[in-house]
């Protein structure tokens, strides 16, 4: 009855969270039109009170994205143990499911699902109508007695003005997808790794749109001989000065965040994206207020949800031990709470204070919280001079090692789709098999509980580049996990060793290395605890139990805290707000006649907001924590999960040395044995594997015999 009543409460509030987005999206698509414009401004003078003169824009545009973020945590609050649930599998329409269809596969978008390719296609065109609608508006307006300037003048005028409205709602829905661990994300169900693609792709219509807007005002001002605008700074209306530095920032924060430019000097891509802070306030600098409040709503749960990752942050945990499985790849080993529950996949961002106090990386975690309850596991490749800096240290140090680490996460999607398909494949390469590792344990975990019917095949295509890097697939443990169902279950492993060969292997007698046992002194009493003692790459080592500090529950995401901080904010910016309104910019404009000044208003907004999350919203962040942290959980050594060994670990069927793996023959071989069936194919690894098994899925769904391929792509890129 009452789980009844829980799943009643959950279903009303996804609902109204859904219809109060779908009816504010829709107030968007109709703001361009007279018809909007009729009604809305008689009826903005008219509700405008002596505390909030931009009370109607607060209402209208900022209120239901708090509401729906409201909502929305609330109605994650019950939320289950992350384990897969029985779907139903004989779902033909899944045939033709446009998230998994890979519409185009090689370009300058890389691999694009259908999905995928209808939202961008739906946000270009809704840029471009708001344009057309602007300026046909604002050109039939025209009073051509009354021109002053030449008509093609004045329609440059408007196109430029009209191309700066036209960004305005993708400015609106920038910040939702890169809101991680958002309610609003998991309400849509969309991928971490998708909302990165659809944030950067807004980010690009937004800048276009405002470059546009910016240069057209230039070569207008040019003409009208001008120019002196583009620097100019006024207080009773737009300035070009403000609109040129936000714009500047812009440019700036997408030219670092090119893909080439991102993976040579990932540093200088995360250092520049801060200044999203003072794009934000430029861009209420140059339109003021009232503009300021038609996109605070996201802005506001962008920022609250940067608020709760922040208290995370500033509590460091343990590196409890360390695994060395080859010169190039590491794992870190970490305590966890047993209520930290996450899906399948999901990531975590890391940052080593002894080898930078800013720099926060993204990792995917290894393990699952339904298999390992105590404890989450990072896989660490060498990977540019960060993650260099990494294994070094824990080579040249191996006898004095000691590590604290900041913890932001994990952060994830859910996966309940995978119990749709009959036959799953994994295809990996090199630190690409992180994500695999959490499934295959969740999808062991399921079985074994009975909330997943066991799939007809489980493959896995593993590349690496030494068969050191193998010993990863130690940390699965079958008949652990499983021990009802592992004997039935049908998971192959086909690995390939590229920079190997099977003659030289045996030549030289090359094994698995015998890698130094990793020692480290306690931070605190105590000397080090020996996990694993089996002299193999699976060495692991720890701090004493009793006095490790180990993960907990992030805040974002928690339900009723999340929602109380986003109220409490938006409830401190009203309160400051209000009492500014009231008593200042009220006096203003009954005391004058011109207009308050545009940008100290939006400075004010701007401050008022910031006033609302880091006062308000971070007082119930702070008592959460409190709370939450006197009933932190302290691991023993008698709680301390227990991972198996690599006698019964998962093992490949067959290993290949000196070649990577030929996708074309595994596919064949797979289209002879999946007629009729579902088949989730899921690949994690370098661009150009990803692209080629795309291709293969896009092929064999129009080839095979009533067979029918999903891919998937588990990367994520930042």
């Amino acid at each position: 009855m009452e789980s009844a009543r829980h799943g009643g409460t959950k279903a009303v509030l996804k609902f109204s969270a859904i219809v109060v987005l779908v009816l504010w999206t829709f107030l968007w698509f109709m703001r361009p039109l007279d018809a909007y414009q009729k009604f809305w401004t008689p009826a903005q003078a008219q509700t405008r009170t002596k505390a909030y003169y931009n009370g109607p824009q607060i209402v209208v545009y900022c209120a239901p994205i708090i509401f729906a973020g409201i909502a929305t945590a609330l109605a994650y609050h019950h939320k289950r143990k992350q384990a897969f649930k029985i779907k139903n599998s004989s779902l033909r329409a899944f045939r033709s499911n446009p998230e998994t269809y890979p519409l185009f596969i090689r370009g300058p978008l890389s691999i694009v699902s259908a999905a995928d390719f209808l939202f961008l296609c739906a946000l270009v065109l809704f840029t471009v109508y708001t344009f057309t609608a602007y300026y046909i508006r604002s050109v039939n307006s025209i009073n051509r007695a009354k021109l002053r300037e030449p008509l093609w003048h004045k329609k440059l005028e408007i196109a430029a003005v009209e191309a700066g409205l036209a960004g305005l709602f993708c400015m609106a829905i920038l910040f939702f997808p890169v809101t991680r661990g958002s309610t609003l994300l998991r309400l849509l169900n969309i991928p971490f790794e998708h909302a990165v693609k659809y944030h950067i792709w807004i980010g690009i219509t937004m800048l276009v749109a405002w470059t546009v807007h910016g240069l057209l005002y230039i070569i207008y001002w040019i003409i009208e001989k001008k120019i002196h605008e583009l620097w100019a700074w006024h207080s009773d209306e737009i300035s070009g000065l403000s609109g040129l530095i936000a714009l500047i920032i812009g440019l700036v924060m997408w030219a670092t965040s090119i893909g080439w430019v991102r993976k040579a000097n990932f540093e200088l891509f995360y250092y520049t994206h801060h200044l999203y802070i003072l794009f934000i306030l430029f861009f209420g600098l140059h339109l003021g207020d009232r503009f300021y409040a038609m996109v605070l709503g996201g802005v506001m749960l962008f920022a609250v949800n940067r608020l709760l990752r922040f208290v995370q942050s500033r509590q460091k945990v343990d590196v409890m031990g360390v695994r060395v499985l080859s010169s190039e790849t590491i794992e870190l080993v970490f305590a966890k709470e047993p209520e930290l529950h996450y899906s399948a996949a999901s990531f975590v961002f890391l940052n080593l204070p002894a080898i930078s106090k800013l720099d926060w990386h993204p990792f995917t975690v290894i393990s699952s919280s339904n298999v390992e309850t105590d404890r989450l596991t990072l896989l660490i490749k060498k990977n540019g001079d960060w993650t260099s800096k990494i294994i070094s240290m824990i080579q040249d140090n191996g006898g004095s090692l000691q590590l604290e680490a900041g913890i932001e996460g994990p952060y994830g999607h859910n996966l309940d789709y995978i119990s749709r398909y009959q036959v799953l494949v994994f295809i990996a390469g090199g630190s690409g098999i992180s994500p695999f590792l959490s499934m295959l344990k969740d999808i062991l975990y399921s079985i074994q509980a009975k909330s997943l019917t066991p799939p007809k095949d489980i493959i896995l295509v593993y590349t690496v580049k030494t068969s050191d890097e193998l010993h990863i697939l130690n940390s699965i443990t079958p008949a652990l996990i499983c021990p009802e169902f592992a004997h039935a279950l049908n998971i192959k492993v086909q690995a390939y060793v590229t920079r190997e060969q099977a003659a030289d292997l045996e030549q030289n007698n090359a094994g698995p290395k015998e890698i130094q046992l990793l020692k480290a002194p306690s931070i605190r009493k105590g000397g080090p605890v020996l996990i694993h003692a089996e002299p193999s790459p699976k060495s692991v080592t720890r701090y004493a139990a009793q006095q490790l500090r180990a993960i907990s529950p992030p805040l974002a995401g928690r339900g009723v805290v999340e929602a109380a901080v986003i109220f409490a904010s938006f409830f401190g910016f009203m309160f400051l707000a209000g009492i500014i309104g009231r008593f200042w910019i009220y006096r203003h404009y009954t005391s004058k006649d011109k207009d308050f000044d545009r940008s100290l208003g939006a400075f004010l907004a701007f401050l008022e907001s910031l006033f609302g999350v880091i006062i308000a919203g971070a007082a119930i962040a702070y008592v959460a924590n409190s709370v939450r942290r006197k009933k932190q959980w302290t691991p023993s050594p008698t709680t301390m999960t227990n991972v198996g060994s690599p006698e019964e670990s998962l093992k490949p069927v067959s290993v290949h040395y000196g070649h990577r793996p030929d996708f074309a023959s595994v596919f064949a071989g797979l289209a002879k044995s999946t007629i009729n069936m579902n088949v989730g194919v899921f690949a994690c690894g370098p661009m150009s594997m990803q692209e080629g098994v795309a291709a293969l899925c896009q092929e064999y769904r129009k080839t095979a015999e009533n067979a029918t391929y999903n891919y998937h792509s588990l990367n994520f890129d930042l």
